[in-house]
């Protein structure tokens, strides 16, 4: 078994902020309904995400990534 490694990184910018967390472990299933997942973590995710009116990318390539995004431009 070998090692997994986490990368968290954030990011601030004129308009919002830009958080992405991965890593370098066997990934997600792609069978996994990222938006109607099981998982409590995802549900969780999921629902501060559209609290805050973000969207959230997942890559699933050598690892996954999930790469979340949060305006904080005011809306008309």
């Amino acid at each position: 078994m070998g090692l997994c490694a986490e990368n968290i990184t954030q990011a601030r910018r004129e308009t919002g902020f830009i958080l992405t967390i991965s890593d370098n472990g066997t990934g997600i299933s792609d069978n996994v309904d990222m938006e109607n997942s099981d998982s409590l973590g995802l549900q969780l995710v999921n629902i501060l995400v559209e609290q805050l009116e973000g969207e959230m990318e997942v890559k699933r390539e050598k690892g996954t990534e999930f790469t979340i995004k949060i305006s904080t431009a005011e809306k008309e």
